[in-house]
């Protein structure tokens, strides 16, 4: 049998592991700890010497550039891309090249001039800011004598990730005041490694200087022997991972690199809001549906803003059935679930077959329960599985999100023009951060919206004890009428 090899490689990290994907074999940076002092020296040194030449103009030219070639899903090279995710992860290629990849053309099309205006402004007021794509909200008051200081190394600790938006963590280090950044430790996920690396090499292609700030690479989540050292150097730890490792994490940074900016982002569950006219009338509810059926089944429903709990205003059985059968009719012409996630769906479907208040298809592609109470249900799987629920208004659904704060991240709302921005209040001081239209979930406006409330880029720079929500649409043509022009 005729097996094929890919070799990724990082300037400062020399070690390496292979995984096998069938036939294909890929190997990927690996830290090893007796390299690692002179690794963090090398890198730190480097970064001074970089950013220091370099001018934030060619910074952000590079980096379009680089957005630019990932943003054309028609270029024969992105192609073989989108192929080679497929292979080795498993998703659709809808969902590689809309989701995964689709976060690339926001970038390019934002005007670079805007970046950090509308934080600036959010932190001035408590009302709702208007943005380029949507509203910004502060929420608390800000310690006033916090000052701006640059870190030398910002580490970051990703434990599992989807396609596209690992990579996107490479820029919280690069400078966005005078010409200072910061050296960076990326460790590579368990899954989904393929494309930081992708990214990188994309990188060091259009400027092999930038590329040099970095150091990427794999070590097993919990290696204390390379995570001590890590942290111990470590100005800023931006950490992704289940709330068992944050923890950790944390109790080990307070006491290795006490003054580090610490940045956690854990486990989260998506929510969506459907007001009664888009329940109920025909033509708003296709909508609605089209746009939150990609919301649930993006990357199989294993990300943070995957929609989990949706709560409906009118009958919301009918909605579910409708659903349903969205559900179905999605996954069998637009975006087939993955081969590794097919077991999860065929586990569902067995326990709840025969159950009235759970809809489960054939092919056990989507789950999806309804209850008549609502609840912030915490499901037991990540997989295209919903709970459908009644909520009498947008102020009740508050309440019962307060009390889920720990978990709120993304929740797709639609709601009329009217509301929309007392909605943002409500939701973002309930805890959420991020305000979707359907359709929209797994697509973050990075220069616009923070990230589980925070804007990291900013946050490791200047320690600041606020959070924000964003919306990322202004009023409902932004989206309707995208959809009607499809």
């Amino acid at each position: 049998m005729n097996s094929e090899r890919l070799v990724f490689s990082d300037p400062y990290v020399l070690g390496s592991k292979a995984d096998h994907f069938g036939d294909l074999e890929i190997q990927f940076p690996r830290f090893e700890p007796a390299a690692l002092p002179g690794l963090i020296a090398a890198v730190r040194e480097r970064a001074k010497s970089v950013f220091a030449a370099t001018s934030a103009e060619e910074i952000g030219n590079a980096l379009n550039t680089v957005d630019a070639f990932f943003a054309d899903p028609s270029h024969p090279e992105v192609r073989a891309i989108v192929d080679l995710i497929q292979r080795t992860d498993g998703f659709s290629r809808h969902d590689i090249e809309h989701f995964g990849l689709g976060v690339f053309a926001r970038l390019v099309r934002y005007d670079r001039g805007l970046i950090g205006r509308f934080v600036a402004a959010s932190f001035k007021t408590r009302r709702p800011v208007e943005t380029a794509c949507g509203f910004l909200q502060r929420f608390g008051t800000d310690t006033p004598f916090r000052r701006w200081r640059e870190p030398e190394i910002v580490s970051h600790f990703v434990s599992g990730n989807v396609v596209g938006y690992s990579s996107i963590l490479a820029r919280i280090g690069f400078p966005i005041k005078s010409g200072r950044g910061a050296a960076q430790i990326i460790k590579l996920p368990s899954t989904s490694a393929v494309f930081p690396m992708l990214y990188l090499d994309k990188l060091k292609a259009v400027a092999p200087a930038l590329r040099e700030t970095i150091a990427c690479g794999y070590w097993k989540g919990g290696d204390r022997e390379i995570e001590d050292v890590i942290l111990a150097h470590s100005n800023a730890i931006n950490i992704l991972g289940a709330e068992s490792t944050l923890k950790d994490v944390r109790a080990r940074a307070r006491r290795l690199c006490p003054r580090a900016a610490f940045l956690p982002h854990g486990h989260k569950i998506g929510a969506a809001y459907i007001a009664r006219p888009f329940s109920d009338d025909p033509v708003l509810r296709e909508h609605t549906m089209a746009g939150l059926v990609r919301d649930i089944s993006a990357f199989d429903g294993a990300a943070c803003y995957n929609t989990k709990n949706i709560y409906v205003q009118g009958d919301h059985r009918v909605f579910a059935e409708r659903l349903f059968e969205r559900l179905e009719r999605f996954a069998e012409t637009e975006s087939p679930v993955s081969p590794a996630a097919k077991p999860i769906g065929q586990a569902l479907r067995r326990i709840h077959l025969g159950s009235g208040d759970v809809l489960t298809s054939s092919r056990g592609n989507a789950i999806v329960r309804i209850r008549d109470k609502a609840e912030f249900w915490l499901p037991d799987e990540a997989y295209r599985y919903v709970q459908v629920m009644p909520i009498e208004n947008e102020t009740a659904l508050a309440a019962l999100l307060r009390k889920a704060r720990p978990y709120l991240q993304t929740v797709v709302a639609a709601v009329s023009d009217e509301v929309l921005r007392a909605v943002l209040g409500l939701f973002g001081s309930a805890g959420a951060s991020n305000i979707h239209y359907p359709g929209s979930a797994p697509l973050l406006n990075v220069y616009e919206e923070p990230h589980d409330g925070d804007f990291d880029f900013l946050k490791i720079r200047r320690p600041y004890r606020v959070r924000f929500a964003a919306t990322n649409f202004k009023r409902n043509s932004d989206w309707l009428e995208a959809k009607g022009s499809s």
